[in-house]
C-alpha cells in the first residue's frame, strides 16, 4: 500500500527506513523524510507515518476522527 502518493513510498519502504533509523526515539516525518532523500510535500500521509514511527516505540498511534 503507498503511504505517500507524493514520493510513491510504499508501508514497507517507511516501516524498513524506521526501522534503520538509530534515532527512532526523536524521528519526526520530516526527518524520515530527508533520510529518504525528499520531503514532506502535500502532507495528507504525515499522521499515519508519525503513527508508524510512534508504533516502532511501542506507543499508542493517533486516534483520528476521521
Amino acid at each position: 500500500m503507498y503511504v505517500c502518493v507524493c514520493n510513491a513510498y510504499r508501508e514497507s519502504h517507511v516501516r524498513d527506513a524506521i526501522r534503520k533509523s538509530n534515532e527512532s526515539d526523536a524521528l519526526t516525518v520530516e526527518d524520515l523524510y530527508a533520510r529518504l532523500g525528499s520531503g514532506l510535500r502535500c502532507g495528507r500521509c504525515l499522521l499515519y507515518v508519525n503513527d508508524l514511527i510512534k508504533a516502532n516505540r511501542g506507543e499508542k498511534p493517533v486516534q483520528s476522527n476521521a
